[in-house]
């Protein structure tokens, strides 16, 4: 299994509203179409995407789904912030075991 690691979009300034609600800016937006749009000519095959819960990263997420036919965003609480990094590899061992 090949795992690509994609940040969020540029988003809202943590000033104007809770962290976890922070939504993608419009410019955002066009930089996550462009990401996206560059993933489909470089032929990356996307078969699942994760995320945090987190308002601009499941925004980025259903974005980068919509664009490379991708029919399910998966959440995972093991990537908001404050949670331990080494439960990442737990959960992506969980989720997909069948995964070389």
């Amino acid at each position: 299994m090949q795992l690509f690691l994609l940040r969020h979009g540029i988003a809202e300034p943590a000033d104007e509203v809770h962290d976890s609600e922070r939504a993608l800016t419009v410019e955002g937006r066009e930089k996550i179409q462009k990401i996206a749009g560059a993933m489909i000519r470089m032929r990356v095959q996307v078969e699942h995407i994760v995320t945090s819960p987190l308002l601009r990263a499941v925004q980025t997420a259903n974005q980068v789904a919509e664009v490379c036919n991708v029919d399910k965003v998966q959440f995972c609480d093991e990537l908001l912030p404050e949670a331990r990094p080494e439960l990442v590899l737990s959960f992506l061992e969980r989720e997909f075991p069948q995964a070389e």
